[in-house]
Parts: structure tokens; sequence; C-alpha cells
């Protein structure tokens, strides 16, 4: 028997009695089949319970009491009575004209994913969809199969009313209610994509686009004005309900003078423009980076084009990785207009610095050897990677960009926010602002108050928190006193700067923003009624109808003292926390909040951010693809509206009148009659 010897010693030095371990023997595996040896001599392991166990000081009664115990029995009955996986496919042995024919409708619908391009992920969809297209109570499947006839032309034509059908109801509820509009332009160099997101509150608050309109003039304030209203007036929408306007920060759409914010406000005098948080963060990075003595995205870019388009550059890059020992992974690429690019990429090339380093040496060595002239590209990227700065910059930049991404990443949320906005942004300028500005200059303050132009309430730049793994590196590299000092001095005026731009630009002062804070359950006891009183003078429009203000501050003021249930508290998006106080009742059965519940929904639609507008053109991308080149701008909105449901293919249910409309969708549209739904 193979044993092992273990000696051990007392405390007091005198040996023990010898002990000896047991390692795994291979007539385990032939008196019990299901046992193999685990990952060392030590340990067995059991196929059944897909788990190791040590047979160290019991051998073969080690496995014995493994096979016996409850764990073994219970997988071992369940690995007896289950099927294998082979048994739920035909075999090639036993097959019927039925089967013959199944597989042949498989194999023929197999044919047409692979020849129009389609993935083959639309497959996990197909054997429901069929089902529910061909067995239809009361009709025979051979009757729907035989005058089943819909090629491009009828196909078109019914995207058409499925889309009219889907934003019917948005239209009409436009008409009637108050709703905020989001939009944002493409980035087509010709004809620019404009959608018009719709972002309103019934039962929840909800994103739903409503046009994708197209701008052939210029891409001016005025064009996309009358471009946005002439939309709304041919849907019969009255622009008077809309509250806010949602779009990114150019001047060409928030300028109050010629912009898109201006043009519209002379047509709703009481808009609100919400210009994107998100850009703004992403804003005052770029240009807090500019009071670095390095700048990073060149160096980025310059990494990139020169590996990653290559295909032996790439190959010899990946043979640096090896003999550095570090993972294998693609070269990320830098996008300056991507919010939170820069954080990732800056992150790889830290993981990746002496593979990079590695590579770009031996590249500039080769050019050498050969006498051919070194590139630009490759001399500044070698330069780059043997400065001890550039390298202190990049860690500084890991530990500060981390601090955008993550407010960057909150503000992105499709759940309403603009309740937490002012809060979330403040919070985001205080953790900055612990960094360089001293705590007695901070204690008892909101972050607008603070005067970062004084010295006396800044830190010392030798005293500012770089992160650990800067600090480790100006220990470790020994840079000279006079580089370290300008490097802190540096890394302070970033943060001041980035500070100051959130400041300037976020309109943390903003009244929408101060008194939006209404609809948050965690601070009513700390609210006022002045807050409801506020959105309804300026958007009179949200008042619900039957309601009074007396109505709502009785509702209000009851809201601050009731017991709400746990189950309201504990949700975590405030719109469905105020649709659950909409439904609570008092002793006698009629609804405690009849009319707050909805002024505060109404005021969660307000828009944080134009991230939606992002998240839409994401899906224009995957649905106008090269196979699709030709694809019109109006059937392509079809498109997106009538996936908005996101009710899954198999499961949508159809009714009677919008089958019967699309039964006449094609005769209509080759009669020039236009869309029945519409009418």
């Amino acid at each position: 028997m193979s044993k092992r010897q273990i000696v051990s010693s007392s405390e007091d030095g005198c040996a023990k009695k010898k002990k000896y371990s047991t390692s795994f023997k291979a007539e385990y595996s032939v008196e019990f089949p299901c046992i193999v040896k685990g990952k060392d001599a030590s340990f067995a392991m059991c196929k059944m319970c897909h788990s190791e166990f040590s047979v160290m000081y019991g051998g073969r009664d080690d496995v014995k009491r493994h096979v016996n115990s409850k764990k073994h029995l219970i997988n071992a009955k369940a690995s007896t009575s289950g099927k294998p996986i082979t048994s739920f496919f035909s075999s090639n042995s036993k097959s019927t004209p039925v089967d013959e024919a199944v597989i042949r409708a498989e194999t023929l619908f197999t044919s047409f994913l692979l020849e129009h391009n389609i993935p083959l992920a639309s497959s996990d969809h197909a054997s429901k969809l069929f089902k529910a297209m061909f067995l239809v109570d009361s009709v025979q499947p051979e009757e729907i199969i035989k005058r089943y006839s819909c090629a491009r032309t009828k196909t078109t034509a019914i995207v058409k009313e499925l889309a009219m059908d889907a934003r019917q109801s948005l239209i009409e509820k436009c008409k009637t209610s108050p709703f905020n509009i989001a939009t944002d332009g493409s980035n087509d160099k010709t004809d620019k994509l404009y959608p018009l997101i719709v972002v309103s509150a019934d039962e929840s608050v909800k994103y739903e686009l409503l046009s994708l309109l197209e701008l052939k003039d210029k891409s001016t304030g005025a064009n996309i004005a009358k471009l946005i209203l002439d939309e709304l007036c041919r849907l019969g929408i009255p622009f008077s309900n809309c509250m806010s306007l949602c779009t990114d920060n150019a001047r060409s759409m928030i300028g109050e003078g010629k912009g898109l914010y201006g043009v519209l406000l002379k047509e709703n005098a009481g808009l609100f423009a919400t210009g994107c948080p998100c850009h703004r963060l992403h804003l005052a990075a770029e240009w807090a980076s500019k009071e670095l003595s390095f700048n990073p995205e060149p160096f980025f870019l310059d990494i990139y084009y020169y590996v990653e388009k290559s295909a032996n550059r790439f190959q010899t890059f990946q043979e640096c990785q090896n003999s550095c020992g570090t993972a294998e992974t693609n070269i990320p690429k830098h996008v300056p207009t991507r919010w939170l690019s820069l954080g990732k990429i800056t992150k790889w090339v830290l993981d990746q610095w002496e593979p990079l380093r590695k590579f770009f040496k031996d590249e500039c060595d080769s050019d050498k050897k050969e006498g051919s002239k070194t590139s630009d590209r490759k001399r500044n990227a070698l330069a780059n990677l043997d400065s001890r700065v550039t390298k202190l910059t990049l860690h500084f930049l890991n530990f500060m960009l981390p601090l955008f991404d993550k407010t960057n990443c909150q503000l992105q949320a499709e759940t309403p926010l603009i309740h937490r906005q002012r809060r979330i942004l403040c919070r985001f300028i205080k953790d900055l602002m612990v960094l360089i500005v001293k705590p007695c200059a901070m204690l008892y303050k909101c972050v607008t108050d603070v005067d970062l132009d004084q010295d006396y309430n800044l830190k010392d730049p030798m005293n500012i928190s770089l992160g650990e793994a800067a600090t480790s590196f100006i220990q470790e590299s020994k840079l000279s006193d006079d580089k370290v000092k300008k490097f802190r001095v540096c890394a302070r005026n970033f943060v001041k700067v980035a500070i100051k731009y959130c400041l300037a630009n976020l309109k943390l002062t903003d009244p929408i923003l101060l008194n939006a804070e209404i609809a948050d359950v965690s601070v009513r006891t700390t609210m006022s009624f002045k807050s409801v009183q506020y959105f309804l003078q300026r958007f009179p429009q949200i008042l619900p109808s039957g309601a009074s203000m007396d109505d709502l501050e009785r509702e209000f003021l009851q809201y601050q003292v009731d017991d709400l249930l746990p189950k309201i508290l504990e949700m975590d998006r405030a719109d469905y926390q105020w649709q659950e106080i909409s439904t609570l009742k008092d002793e006698i059965g009629d609804l405690r909040f009849k009319f707050l519940p909805k002024v505060m929904l109404t005021i969660l639609s307000i828009p944080h951010g134009n991230a939606s507008c992002e998240r839409l053109f994401s899906t224009v991308r995957k649905n106008r693809t090269d196979f699709r080149g030709s694809l019109k701008t109006e059937t392509l909105g079809d498109i997106i509206l009538a996936k908005q449901s996101g009710t899954e293919c198999y499961n949508r249910t159809l009714s009677s009148a919008l089958l019967k409309k699309c039964k006449s969708a094609t005769c209509n549209a080759l009669s020039g009659q236009g869309c029945s739904a519409a009418k």
C-alpha cells in the first residue's frame, strides 16, 4: 500500500507518533466506476456529484463513506432516472415519413437563415412562432399554409400598420396630458436623423419613440424646431402640453438664442431645457485633462491604430504579452465621443505596460538594424512608455476617472432620476472636493458655497490624494522633487478645473432640480408644499382634472405623516412607489391619494439626461446594416416603432381591429391611401 510519511513534532521538540497519508489508487475506480483521481494524488473526484474529496487519511474508507452519503445517493438516483440528452433527438436508425418531413422543414428554415444572413439565435423563437402562426382554433393548418402569401410589399405595409398601432395610444395621451420630448442628431454626413422621443407618465415613466425624423437642410436650431413642430402638428399634438426639452449640450440644441431651445421657447414660454449631465461630466474630464503635462488621448490612438490594424503587428504584440506573462487581450479602441471610453483604455494600458514597451522597443530597434526611418507614431509611443511621468499620469487618471464613470453610469439609467439628480451631482462634486479642499472649508456647506479661488481653502499640493498606485509609483520611481511637485500641482489643478466646470454647467441651483426632490418619498418629511405649487405655477397643465390646490395640499399633508407600507419604501423606482401609493385606500374603501400621485408621476417624467437618444441610435445601427443599406428612413422608423412593445413575437396579442387593418394595408399602400390607422 502506497503511503507517504508525515512527521510532526510537539511543542517541547519531542517527536510525536508518525502519521501516514494515503494516495489515490486505480483500484478505487474499478470498484467504484464513478470515482476518478482528483486534482492531485490526495483527492478523489465523484463524476456523479461533480465534487472532490480527500482520501489522504482513509483511502478506500473515504471513498466508501462518500458513495454511501445522502448527497451521492440522491445524485445517483437522479442519474439513473434521467434521460440522456441524445434521447430527445431522433436517431438515424428509426426514421418515419413524419420524422423526415420535420427534419426537412428544419433544414429548409436553416437554409433560409443562412441565405438571408439572419442571426442563428432567431431560431430560438421559430418553433413557438410557427405554432402560433399555423395552429389556430377552428382553422386547419393546411388552409393557412396554402393561403399564406406575404412578400416584401405586403410585409412593409404590415410593418407600417403595426408601427401606427404601437404609437396610436401615445399620440392620444399626448393630446390631453403633459409630456416631455428628447431628441438628438445623428452623425450622418448628409441627411441627419432626429428621433422624437416622448417621455410621459401613466402608471410609470416611459421613454417611447414617437417619430424618426429626417432633416435634409442644415442642422440649425430653426430647422430642427420646424421639423419637430411640423410633426407634432401633423399628429394633432398641442405643443403647449410639452413641459421640457431634453437634448445634448450643443449650442444649436440648447442655446437660448438661435438654438433649438430658444426657438421652441417662443412657442411655449414655460418650456424647461434639460441638458445632458452625462455629456457634461465627459466634458469636465476632458477640460480638466488639459491641466496635465501629458495628454493621453493621442497616445491611446497611436497604440490602437498601429498595433490593432495590422495582423502581423498584433501577432507580434501577443508574443510580447506571452513573454511578459500577461493575458492575451484585444486592444480597446478609445473613442473620444464615448463617455466611458477613457477610463477603460487607461486601465488596459497600465495592465499591458511592459508588453507594450517591449513591443515598441523591438519595433524601433528593428528599424535601426534595417536602416529604415522610424515613424513618429512609434517613436512617440516608445517615448511615452519610457517616461515615468507618463506612467504616473495614467496611474492618477486611473484613480480619478472611475469617479466620473460611476456617476455617469448612474445618470444613464432610464429610471426616473430628476428627483435625485441634484444630490447625485453634488455627491460627485463633493467626492472631488475632498481630494483638494481642506475639511474645515467644506464643513456644513453646500458644494456651491465653497470658494475654490481662495488658496487658504485648498490643501497643499504635496498633501493631496493621488491614489495608492500613483503614490507608490512616486516612491518607487525615485522622481526628482521638482518633478513630483510639478505633477502634484497639475493634479490639483485637474481636480479644481473639473469641479469649477461642473459647478458652472450642471445647473445645481436650478429651481426645477431643487423642487423636483418633492417626488422623493425618502425625504417627504423635510419637503414643503411650496415645491408642488412651483410646478403647478410653471406647468399649469399638470393639474389633474377635477382637482383644486386645496385638494392637493390636503393630500400632501396627509402623505407626509402617513405610515407607508414597507414594500413601498423598499421599491427602487420612485414611479413604482407613487403608482403603489395611488392604490392605497382608507377605512371605507375610498382612495386616500386621488390627485397627488398623478402630479408626482408627471414631475418624475421630466428626463434627467439624453442617454435614451444614444440608445435609440444603437438600435438604428442594428437595423440599418450593410444588408439594409437602402432602407428608407420612414420604414426604419416603422420597424423601430413596431418593435417598441417589447413582447415576444410568438406571444403577441393581435386584436381583430388590428388584423383587419393589416389585411387591407397592402391595398391601401398601393392605392396611395396610406396607413389605415392614421385615418
